[in-house]
């Protein structure tokens, strides 16, 4: 049995300072299939070794109910904690690829100002891409609150130490575009998604989120704090490969420089590498950043048509628009860069999930439709989950739910609450180690017998029981239900 987990030991990490937007927090269990189980409970098994004990200690922690891996991710950044060595975590910033690992133990931080980002080979040896992604048509399932695609990453590199499996080649990840992309330590095959994986299938494990949130974060939760010194590290050299950007153009990275640049299909160059990222052209505009960490739009011949005066730009697939953030506030606007919601701004606004965004004003949450209208004015300390007719808030660990049409309070009285995409039913939690299903007079519908319980899609939730190890189907009333996987 083959399982390598570089990501156990995090061995990298700069002071950052990010303009704040919305921040998700994604939290991960893990769960095992029932082959590598057994694996574990061979007479022979080598109990010392670090694999193992990371495995034992991962289905430990999920019959505690507690998280495995949280990360923190916005726009421009994201902050990886390990549980299991909590006086460490890892630093990873989207615009100028930076990594930082913060050792608090000893007030120290590593550094390294050209550490790869993304689109990355894991080996020298692998110079052409590593994984070649098929993103699946007409599958979702909803996971942790959020809509999820289906994509099957094809491995082609024989060097992939990340693969658990020697003859493991798919990986099947489930993605949503509603939250800003990041990786796990050298599962660096997550960023060919658009948008954060929140379910990893992969040799006869599952990185699964079990729990995701927004949350009001301090102005330097992303920075390395105030007097810790900083020591040196050794990275490997590693490949850029390029990325293709649509309508024959390619954004190319160049070693030299350590940034990107503009080329055709035909390896014409375009622009000089000046740019730390690139997205896809849309409507002839490319969404670039620049070496001061600003966002703007370039055209197919690298001209600028907005100027690079942005903290953040991006598009969001829903209201067919971008979000920005400028001089410290956020909005909706075209790519001429007109402010579609004329003078209105906000503290920060997240994408659109169905009809209605986040937003946060003077540290507190509300909703705006489309037209940047007040669905929920900016009164609720943080609002977790909503969809069209519910909305959860979290106040000092208390959850409720809220009639959204109405505004009046439906249930409370549990620690964890979920919304399960059924009118009338709620995932819920008395210890954060049960979850069982309620209704809006607080009623048990479905017993509190799961350690793992994701909304309904199609009628049916995916379940685990408390105590057990096999994932199973359940209907509204809590009967199982037979999936024909394969269609």
């Amino acid at each position: 049995m083959k399982i390598l987990f570089s990501f156990l030991t995090f061995s990298l990490f700069v002071q950052l300072t990010f303009a704040q937007g919305p921040v998700y927090k994604v939290a991960y269990q893990m769960h095992f299939s029932e082959e590598l189980l057994l694996e574990l409970e061979e007479p022979n098994l080598d109990t010392s070794d670090a694999n193992i004990k990371f495995i034992k200690t991962a289905i430990e922690q999920r019959e505690q109910g507690k998280s495995l891996f949280e990360i923190w991710t916005n726009k421009d950044v994201f902050l990886t904690k390990n549980t299991i060595t909590p006086d460490y975590y890892q630093i990873n910033s989207k615009t100028s690829n930076k990594i930082s690992m913060v050792n608090l133990l000893d007030s120290a931080y590593a550094s390294m100002d050209e550490a790869p980002l993304g689109w990355l080979n894991i080996s020298d040896e692998a110079n052409e891409e590593y994984v070649s992604v098929e993103f699946v048509a007409g599958r979702t399932e909803m996971i942790a609150g959020f809509p999820c695609k289906l994509a099957i990453l094809t491995v082609l590199s024989d060097d992939l130490s990340v693969i658990a499996n020697d003859e493991q080649e798919k990986i099947e990840v489930w993605y949503t575009e509603k939250i800003p992309n990041f990786y796990i330590g050298n599962f660096i095959f997550m960023s060919k998604v658009p948008g954060a994986v929140l379910k990893v299938d992969i040799g006869g494990m599952q990185f699964i989120a079990h729990q995701v949130s927004q949350e009001n974060v301090p102005a330097n939760f992303f920075e390395i704090p105030a007097g810790f010194k900083q020591v040196q590290t050794t990275y490997a050299d590693e490949d850029f490969a390029d990325m293709e950007l649509g309508e024959g153009l390619v954004g190319y990275y160049d070693t030299t420089a350590t940034m990107y640049g503009l080329k055709n299909s035909d390896g014409d160059i375009i622009t000089k590498p000046i740019f730390t990222s690139l997205s896809e052209i849309r409507e002839g505009a490319i969404i670039a950043s620049n070496a001061d960490g600003m966002s703007g739009f370039i055209d197919a011949k690298g001209n600028t048509i907005l100027p690079f005066t942005y903290e953040y730009i991006a598009f969001d697939d829903e209201s067919a628009a971008y979000i920005f953030a400028k001089d410290g506030k956020a909005g909706l606007m075209d790519k001429s860069g007109k402010n579609l919601w004329g003078t209105k701004t906000f503290e920060s606004l997240g994408n659109f999930i169905g009809e209605y965004a986040l937003i946060s004003e003077n540290g507190l949450h509300g909703l705006v439709d489309k037209k940047g209208n007040f669905v929920l004015p900016a009164t609720y300390p943080l609002i977790s989950q909503y969809d069209n007719k519910y909305f959860v808030v979290l106040d000092n660990e208390k959850s409720q739910i809220f009639d959204l049409a109405t505004k009046k309070l439906i249930v409370e009285g549990y620690p964890e609450l979920y919304l399960s995409n059924v009118d009338n039913l709620f995932i819920a939690s008395k210890d954060g180690e049960k979850y069982g299903f309620i209704n809006e007079k607080g009623a048990t519908v479905i017993p509190f017998i799961f350690a793992y319980a994701t909304p309904f899609v199609d009628g049916v939730s995916s379940v685990t029981k408390f105590g057990e190890e096999e994932m199973y189907y359940i209907n509204t009333k809590g009967e199982v239900v037979i999936i024909d996987e394969e269609n």
